[in-house]
């Protein structure tokens, strides 16, 4: 999902975005995404990422070099792992900003339970070297923590009797075998993507 803030005070564009947007994973395991910027004269960061507590928790966040590129910064992340919250503040302490795009932070989150977050971006603010708001446009990202063991045998990588088994259940072959429902779609795709991808 693209959102944008109020118009700029200044004719610099931004845009904020989470990479990868969308991640499929399984409970009780640990992924990192990268938080992403591009745009000029960025010289100070403020923003807030929200996610839900009850699937996801923050394990730590490490601030990556878009700005340290060209500036000595001081950067302020928070984990609140209990509203499901971190916050950021970095800045610039010389004189000149960054142009260009780049990572701005890495942050590793583990799963705590099988299903659906988004990770929603809040009180962005970039400012330029004049210390005015630069437009903005950010990316929100969404996780999807699903149980791959659809027998429930213990049973993860590359488990045959998995797929095959949500395929029936997709087909109508099989009914009432919860998670995979009759032509269910979107369910179906997950259980595909656990059976090639999984981790």
């Amino acid at each position: 999902m693209i959102l944008s803030l109020m118009p700029a005070l200044s004719g610099f564009d931004s845009i904020l975005s989470i990479s990868p947007e969308s991640v499929i994973t399984q409970p009780d395991a640990k992924f990192t995404i990268q938080i992403n910027i591009s745009g000029s004269d960025i010289y100070g960061v403020q923003f807030d990422i929200y996610f839900n507590q009850t699937i996801l928790g923050a394990v730590s966040v490490t601030e990556e070099n878009f700005l340290k590129q060209n500036c000595a910064t001081y950067s302020i992340p928070h984990i609140n792992n209990t509203v499901g919250k971190i916050k950021f503040a970095e800045t610039c302490t010389g004189e000149t900003g960054v142009s260009g795009s780049g990572i701005l932070y890495n942050i590793t989150f583990k799963t705590k339970s099988a299903g659906s977050s988004t990770l929603d971006f809040d009180n962005v603010k970039i400012l330029n070297t004049e210390l005015q708001q630069i437009y903005v446009s950010f990316i929100n990202g969404t996780v999807d923590v699903v149980d791959c063991d659809v027998n429930h045998d213990g049973i993860l990588i590359r488990d045959y009797s998995d797929l095959i088994g949500a395929y029936k259940c997709f087909l109508g072959i099989e009914r009432n075998c919860n998670p995979i429902n009759y032509q269910d779609w979107n369910l179906m795709k997950r259980e595909y993507n656990c059976f090639i991808e999984f981790f």
